[in-house]
């Protein structure tokens, strides 16, 4: 199964980059976390500006879902929108 995103080719490495999910300095790891985060499973691929963007931060969110700093902005800004229309339905009603 391809984590590729639509777009990403072998062809076109370096537009995109291979990120650490969990990022290898966060959080002040020991050499243990290090190693651990350096396996595989802790890859995926990602768009060069997500990954510039991401830096050393882990963004998860309760249901495991993992987001870039620009995708985390965007999630903010709807849920400010849906809080701030709901209480003004829950005052109007």
């Amino acid at each position: 199964m391809s984590k590729f995103l639509p777009g990403m080719t072998w062809n076109n490495h370096g537009e995109w980059e291979i990120d650490h999910i969990l990022p290898l300095m966060y959080n002040n790891p020991t050499t243990g976390d290090i190693i651990q985060r350096l396996h595989w499973t802790n890859t995926q691929p990602m768009w060069k500006q997500d990954n510039i963007e991401k830096g050393n931060r882990y963004i998860l969110l309760n249901n495991g879902t993992q987001l870039t700093l620009s995708e985390y902005t965007i999630y903010v800004e709807n849920l400010k929108e849906y809080n701030s229309s709901n209480i003004i339905k829950n005052i109007n009603q």
